[in-house]
């Protein structure tokens, strides 16, 4: 199942963009995602990008381009949703803008990450991803580092 996956993600750029993925917009980003599948690539980058190999992560992107994100480290069910949403309700003082199909992520007015992001317009059966999720691929000095799927839990 994680062969598929890795295959999946690492070659979305080579499949044929309007019958699986297409860019993200905007409009497909603003609500509340959690991460389903979490894919280490590039193990050099495993420490400068340890938050995104965190087993849970929900983002939540809003329409005036202000992100809130919660990273865990928590391996069992101990991980409270509840808890979760209402730290996720204390702005966090970080922006995005997405154009072309990737996010670039502020703080202060300076980019501090950015992350090529994919729509998926069906599902993948075969790796258990769903018709709406979408795929974030940040990079590590020009490569490929880690790549994440979410799935949006509130619009």
């Amino acid at each position: 199942m994680k062969f598929i996956l890795i295959v999946s993600i690492i070659f979305l750029n080579f499949i044929n963009a309007d019958e699986v993925v297409r860019k993200c917009t905007k409009n497909d980003l603003i609500g509340t995602w959690s991460v389903t599948h979490i894919k280490l690539i590039d193990k050099d980058s495993k420490d400068s990008l340890s938050h995104f190999l965190m087993k849970n992560q929900i983002l939540v992107f809003k329409k005036n381009n202000e992100i809130r994100s919660l990273y865990s480290y928590s391996r069992d069910n101990s991980f409270d949703i509840k808890k979760a949403f209402e730290l996720l309700e204390v702005p966090q003082g970080d922006t995005y803008k997405i154009e072309n199909g990737v996010i670039s992520y502020f703080r202060d007015n300076k980019q501090i990450d950015s992350a090529k992001c994919d729509y998926f317009n069906q599902d993948l059966k075969k790796a258990n991803i769903d018709k709406g999720s979408i795929s974030l691929m940040r990079f590590s000095k020009g490569k490929q580092a880690v790549g994440n799927v979410y799935e949006k839990i509130n619009p």
